[in-house]
């Protein structure tokens, strides 16, 4: 929060900004307290007893992306993009399909390397 103390004037307002920054995929929660000067009401053990309180609550994520297609993956688990045999010269061009089902906005790389027959090819994904 921006501030532990806020005078405000009768018939007036006071907007705290709350910042959230997780350190991990978890789930938060914290205890919102406000209590108002001259209006102490105490407990037994002399804790002054807050006016109003709330729940702050938020969860931790990481963008997400996997590929869609192609579906043919190696014994690790991991995409393979399979070219036929073609003549020396030609090209040929796989599609692959990226899907962000995560929560969150993704950004892909521009571009990446590509490693076959031990020889890196780069590709664009635009």
């Amino acid at each position: 929060m921006d501030t532990t103390r806020a005078p405000i004037p009768p018939y007036s307002n006071h907007y705290a900004v709350v910042t959230f920054t997780p350190a991990s995929m978890q789930s938060y929660s914290a205890i919102f307290e406000v209590a108002v000067d001259g209006q102490p009401k105490t407990t037994k053990d002399a804790r002054i007893v807050p006016n109003f309180s709330f729940e702050l609550h938020g969860e931790g994520h990481l963008p997400r992306v996997t590929i869609l297609r192609p579906a043919v993956r190696n014994k690790k688990a991991q995409t393979m993009v399979i070219f036929n045999k073609l003549l020396l010269g030609r090209q040929a061009i796989q599609q692959l399909v990226l899907v962000n089902d995560g929560v969150l906005p993704a950004k892909v790389n521009e571009f990446h390397r590509l490693y076959l027959s031990n020889k890196i090819v780069f590709f664009s994904l635009g």
